[in-house]
């Protein structure tokens, strides 16, 4: 009898066990997650980050579930946020946070949402753009299918209402994984030669042209400094241009490549410069600028754009750009004729001159802001920007307000009544 009890009570633990794993399967595998994330992932490319690097920070915060809008790329992506990125099980969570473009002239991926503005769900777009006005197919889906527009950079929050937004904008700069460069030792002394680089795609508004003219016109073929840039992509006649002037001159002491690098190799990369040179004449944030000064690089950027707020940190050699230009895109090579949107800023080649000699001539003076340099940088790590991440997704408190705004405390402002409503609906479960 006691033989017959003990089987009993051990096959009950062993169902209970059972039903245990399975409702916790169950709940990691199919229920409902707090936060639904739409991007793309892509080690290699800056938005192809941002999914990957906010499910790093927010997956012990927060449940969260993906929606891919392409082919994941797996290469570099922390094993516990890939078995995030592959459970494709999870429905839709309260609130849908796009860290994709919602759309361009052949991908409509704000589709994946299936239906315009819906009563259960908070519908986030974190967008930006890289000139002084957005494309009208962004404001109308912005105003009908999403709730905010999360914005990364000041001078967004004026083009994107400009633009005819009407939703609310929210402030929240673009949360970063710094903590490869700020855990580097900080840049102390300079190379012989000295190398001045830049790394961003070849793109015309990113400038590389300008900048190797400019280049030549302050040292000429000069063994005693050098320019190193590399393009993970480039624009074929953009680069074509590069090489064309560079082959023509003869110049020994510009380097240009084109590959796409491991983040061992980009690191490797920058830490094998002196400066780095970002004289877009558009950005919509602007990462680069932040991981050299993480280290403790100087940089020389131009004050267009987003890039204004990097400037006005007074710890970079900053360029004047206002020379206003019409902003045209052709959407990488989707487009054969470009599109105008609105306007950029470029600098003269005279005042790019200035800012390489100057750089050159008082390296010890700009190199001796490096300490100062990493603080700056280090507030758009996760580890500290993440509370207002939380804020966005888990508010502590909603308050009705003039103003749309995040805070670190945990409350979220906003001026809309249909947005400060869902919120609420949204406490009154996590509280119940």
């Amino acid at each position: 009898m006691n033989h017959r009890f003990i089987k009993l009570i051990s096959s009950a633990t062993l169902l209970i066990a059972l039903v245990l794993s399975f409702v916790l399967i169950y709940i990691k595998k199919f229920s409902k997650p707090d936060l639904t994330i739409v991007g793309v992932v892509n080690m290699a490319d800056g938005l192809g980050r941002q999914s990957v690097e906010l499910i790093n920070a927010l997956q012990d915060e927060v449940t969260i579930g993906f929606v891919p809008t392409a082919e994941p790329c797996y290469k570099a992506v922390p094993k516990p946020v890939k078995k995030i990125i592959k459970n494709v099980y999870r429905p839709f969570g309260d609130i849908v946070l796009f860290e994709e473009c919602i759309w361009t002239p052949e991908k409509e991926h704000y589709k994946l949402l299936r239906t315009p503005k819906n009563e259960q769900q908070i519908r986030l777009a974190y967008t930006m753009f890289e000139s002084s006005e957005i494309p009208k197919e962004w404001v109308y889906i912005l105003n009908e299918y999403f709730d905010a527009a999360i914005v990364p950079d000041q001078f967004l929050v004026k083009v994107y209402q400009d633009s005819g937004v009407q939703i609310p904008i929210f402030l929240l700069p673009l949360g970063l994984n710094l903590q490869p460069f700020l855990s580097e030792k900080i840049k102390d002394k300079p190379n012989y030669p000295i190398v001045f680089g830049n790394f961003g795609a070849c793109l015309n508004r990113k400038n590389q042209k300008l900048l190797v003219e400019a280049f030549y016109e302050a040292f000429g073929d000069t063994d005693q400094v050098f320019l190193k840039i590399n393009s993970r992509y480039s624009q074929e006649k953009t680069a074509k241009e590069i090489k064309d002037f560079i082959a023509a001159h003869e110049i020994k002491n510009i380097q240009f490549t084109e590959k796409c690098l491991s983040e061992a190799e980009y690191l490797q990369a920058l830490q094998s410069i002196d400066c780095l040179v970002s004289i877009s004449t558009a950005e919509g944030f602007s990462i680069q600028p932040r991981e050299a000064m993480a280290l403790g690089i100087p940089v020389i950027v131009s004050d267009s754009t987003a890039q204004k707020t990097i400037s006005q940190s007074g710890l970079t050699k900053s360029i004047r750009a206002s020379l206003e230009q019409p902003a045209m895109r052709s959407w990488g090579t989707i487009l054969k004729e470009p599109l105008q949107y609105g306007y950029e800023y470029n600098c003269s080649k005279g005042s790019v001159v200035e800012a390489l000699l100057d750089v050159y001539d008082h390296y010890d003076y700009h190199l001796a802001k490096a300490e100062e340099r990493r603080e700056w940088a280090r507030q758009y790590d996760y580890s500290d920007i993440k509370p207002l991440y939380i804020t966005l997704i888990k508010p502590k408190e909603v308050v009705l307000s003039t103003k749309n705004k995040i805070t670190e405390e945990g409350i979220l402002y906003t001026s809309s009544t249909t947005l400060y409503t869902k919120y609420q609906k949204i406490l009154k479960k996590y509280k119940g």
